[in-house]
């Protein structure tokens, strides 16, 4: 499991993979499969070679929006919206699903923000798609967060340093200068960490939280905004 969301009914949903496939679940707020989801509270499908999805988000309408990676080594984002009772909304994108290419050989942090419809929003950065790089090696995200505001913070690891790295994007898709340097901050717990998860504090404060390796021991910073 990778990802879970909290629907308003307390029933809770949880994303990852199995057999190479997307793997969705539904539970109650008992902890029982939910079997109005699916016919048996469980849904695979597949976004091509190697599918898993690491994000979910529940929508005001109920509808549920998986974010992911297809392709052994990640080589491409993902997402798919279900309807509520699990079926591939065939309003989004092409049966449910759509792929985002970004292209070239860059190992920046990729980030993309799509219509409703699952296609590109042009708003951002000119084709929906923006990239950041924190070093020559490859950069992961991992996490993502909207502020109040409509800026974008993005959370993950460098390879060229070990650190935990964090960036924030103005809401058409350009670094906030404002953020750390240019738009991009680091924080360095002394060997390799990975960030994977944020949280906005009331007076705008970023917690991030994940792995430090080695000692295997939990990793957290808190950044100002």
């Amino acid at each position: 499991m990778f990802g879970a969301a909290l629907q308003p009914d307390g029933k809770i949903v949880l994303v990852g993979d199995a057999d190479a496939r997307v793997a969705v679940a539904r539970l109650n707020p008992n902890g029982s499969l939910d079997t109005s989801f699916s016919r048996d509270g469980k849904k695979l499908f597949s976004w091509g070679a190697f599918s898993r999805a690491t994000a979910v988000l529940v929508l005001p309408t109920g509808k549920l929006l998986l974010g992911g990676f297809s392709g052994p080594e990640g080589g491409n984002i993902q997402v798919a919206r279900l309807n509520p009772r699990g079926a591939l909304d065939a309003t989004f994108g092409s049966g449910g699903k759509v792929a985002v290419e970004f292209g070239g050989d860059d190992f920046g942090h990729a980030i993309a923000r799509l219509k409703p419809d699952g296609s590109p929003d042009a708003a951002f950065d000119g084709d929906g798609t923006a990239t950041l790089d924190f070093g020559s090696l490859a950069d992961l995200a991992f996490a993502a967060l909207l502020q109040p505001d409509g800026k974008i913070v993005v959370a993950g690891s460098t390879q060229a340093t070990g650190d935990f790295a964090v960036a924030r994007l103005n809401p058409d898709g350009s670094p906030d200068m404002t953020f750390g340097a240019a738009g991009k901050a680091t924080a360095d717990f002394g060997a390799a960490a990975f960030a994977f998860a944020m949280a906005l504090q009331p007076d705008g404060r970023i917690v991030v939280a994940g792995q430090r390796t080695g000692a295997d021991d939990f990793a957290i910073a808190r950044l100002r905004g």
